[in-house]
């Protein structure tokens, strides 16, 4: 009897299980990057119904400056010069708007050179918005500093060496900032 028309083990149910119940999206590509399986979590991160993923090529969602980079890695894994690979790259929601993603994707090769290709996709929006404001707050007060005509500096105790020094400082003392930061 063939294994396509094998009866469902155990094992299958606890990955089928586990796939729809994840926390986090799970997709399932061929190698054209054509969906073969995602979980509602993913359709949720998306905004896709399931039925409308399903009739969908992976490389529709990315970003359209994002995908050369999925498209050579998902390269990589198909030819076999690589087993995995993780990212952080911009999906277009169904909704138009754009969001970020964490995926960590793995390669899966079955018989007769089968090449099925497993995603963990997790909505990292929020942390990348906040690390976008914390740089832009970073560059605010740096500008503010940097202007300053007050000698502003940040010295670490524990290892007794400059982080900071304010470029008036050169004008007050004399020296470089390279020659005090050594």
């Amino acid at each position: 009897s063939s294994q396509a028309h094998a009866k469902p083990t155990a094992g299958d149910e606890y990955f089928r299980e586990f796939f729809e119940n994840a926390a986090a999206g799970l997709v399932i590509v061929d190698r054209d990057r054509n969906f073969i399986a995602v979980n509602d979590r993913y359709c949720e991160i998306t905004g896709y119904s399931r039925e409308k993923l399903l009739t969908m090529n992976s490389g529709q969602i990315v970003y359209p400056d994002d995908k050369s980079m999925d498209i050579a890695e998902i390269g990589r894994l198909v030819n076999g010069e690589s087993r995995s690979f993780v990212c952080d790259l911009r999906y277009m929601h169904a909704n138009g708007s754009i969001l970020w993603v964490h995926k960590q994707v793995s390669v899966l090769r079955g018989p007769e050179e089968q090449v099925k290709i497993i995603a963990v996709v997790e909505d990292v929006t929020k942390r990348k918005r906040m690390e976008e404001e914390f740089h832009n707050a970073e560059l605010s007060l740096r500008s503010v500093l940097d202007s300053s005509r007050d000698v502003i500096y940040r010295l670490n105790l524990q290892e007794d060496r400059y982080e900071y020094i304010s470029p008036s400082c050169e004008a007050v003392i004399g020296y470089t900032l390279d020659k005090i930061m050594s």
